[in-house]
């Protein structure tokens, strides 16, 4: 079926599709499943259910457990489980298409011109570009007052990854289908191959887009995991071992300098020279589609002084970075390598925090103050050894640091016997059989600070024997 239209000036001769050559209603055609975004949408729903397997197998096991105290999803990764699998099988039982599907039926099709086709920024995430769509302006005839208007259509999101590895089916100069619902035609004209719903009337392949290498994947999550897992343990030196002297914020601000030139500053020039190379990159592609009628990637209007700031700010933030890596891996060297026999002094325990950060990361501290120091200070901790807490009486073990910065290792607790005995009773057990059973003299072994440079004493047969193997 042909039908002649109205487009601009002239009049062109304009095919409907088989499947839209019906009156209105028209049937559904069949191979709707087997376009790409129901292929997609099933992929989807059989990924979701594997993943939502694996989170159910792994939320009843021990380690799972151990780092919900830390990562407060996995302390409901059942039931985040179950949420992904219920996902997965809406994706799997329901229609593919959603409510596109009344544009195949009730659709009402017109012709539309392609003046211009470039491809768009949709969406960042932390300054990145990360969402992208084609969008075409097409000159359409408005069903009312029948005058040539122009319009700007856009396709569905893509992604980083799919933006390079697909084309508009038309070019700049086509007529192609446009379909919009009745009584709703500025808020629903859309072009009929960017709705996708038949195999035939989609973005296609770009047989010239060159595949990324399976390495190079390898090394951007290589790279990310890196960046994230030194962030985390960046945190955790700073919190676990800071030195406590005075003279901290001296030596953090030359330690800070040197991160800042020896890893701030080269990521900084590497990062703005691939911005660069990417964007001349652009420029090129973008005059070589505009002259073959292919999509142009439509780039943000900028000027020096936003180029100089966006430096400025990478350079910020990458310097941070580098500043924080040398300062922490030095903290955490001069407390790792420390072999010097510890110092203890009395403490006096403020309280155990525990923060939960974005509601995801769980974040344990004891907040203390050394006998005769009036200043507030916090050691990040664990469950486990703050649970070992029963008074506010405590010693801190302080190392010397092996470049000579001192560091608290350690804080010990200091219960008292009866503080055990209440703790035992409380939980019904009689403190008296408890040490029996466990062969214990005394329910609170002696303080840390009191067996430190001391031998271990032996019972009275074993000291003998030892002797007499000495002697001969």
């Amino acid at each position: 079926m042909s039908i002649q239209m109205p487009v601009s000036s002239a009049r062109v001769e304009f095919a409907l599709p088989a499947e839209l050559q019906e009156e209105c209603p028209r049937p559904i055609p069949a191979d709707v499943d087997q376009a790409r975004n129901a292929v997609n949408k099933r992929w989807a729903g059989y990924i979701a259910l594997f993943v939502g397997a694996i989170c159910i197998l792994l939320a009843p096991l021990p380690m799972t457990k151990l780092l919900a105290l830390y990562l407060l999803p996995l302390e409901y990764l059942f039931w985040i489980g179950m949420a992904i699998c219920i996902g997965g099988l809406w994706a799997l039982l329901t229609k593919p298409h959603g409510g596109k599907l009344k544009y195949l039926r009730d659709g009402i099709a017109i012709p539309a011109k392609i003046q211009e086709i470039g491809l768009v920024v949709t969406g960042r995430y932390q300054g990145q570009d990360n969402q992208f769509a084609f969008i075409a302006n097409a000159m359409v005839t408005h069903p009312e007052s029948s005058q040539p208007v122009n319009y700007n259509i856009s396709s569905r999101n893509l992604t980083t990854l799919e933006k390079d590895k697909f084309l508009p089916p038309f070019r700049v100069g086509d007529v192609v289908t446009a379909l919009y619902l009745p009584d709703k035609f500025e808020k629903t004209l859309a072009l009929y191959d960017f709705l996708e719903l038949t195999p035939e009337h989609q973005l296609l392949k770009n047989q010239e887009a060159k595949p990324t290498h399976p390495f190079v994947i390898f090394l951007a999550v290589l790279g990310i995991m890196a960046a994230v897992c030194s962030l985390f343990l960046m945190i955790y030196a700073f919190g676990r071992y800071s030195p406590i002297d005075d003279a901290s914020w001296g030596r953090e601000g030359i330690l800070s300098v040197a991160g800042s030139l020896l890893i701030g500053a080269p990521l900084t020039l590497w990062f703005l020279w691939s911005e660069y190379r990417r964007q001349q990159k652009t420029h090129a592609q973008n005059e070589a589609n505009r002259e073959a009628g292919l999509p142009v990637m439509v780039l943000p209007k900028s000027s020096l002084w936003a180029g100089l700031a966006f430096g400025v700010m990478i350079f910020a933030g990458l310097s941070l970075f580098g500043a924080g890596i040398v300062v922490s891996g030095a903290y955490t060297l001069n407390a790792c390598l420390d072999s010097s026999q510890g110092k203890f002094q009395s403490v006096k325990i403020d309280q155990m925090v525990e923060v939960t950060h974005n509601f995801v990361f769980r974040e344990y501290e004891i907040e203390y103050h050394i006998a005769g120091d009036p200043k507030d200070r916090k050691m990040m901790s664990t469950p486990q050894h703050m649970s070992q807490f029963l008074n506010d009486d405590a010693e801190a073990e302080i190392g010397d640091g092996y470049w000579g910065w001192p560091h608290l290792r350690t804080i010990h607790p200091l219960n008292k016997e009866e503080d055990v005995r209440k703790l035992l009773e409380g939980m019904g057990i009689d403190p008296e059989e408890f040490m029996k059973e466990n062969g214990l003299q005394q329910l609170v072994p002696p303080p840390q600070s009191a067996t430190v440079g001391k031998e271990p004493e032996l019972p009275g047969d074993q000291a003998e024997d030892v002797g007499v193997e000495l002697e001969q």
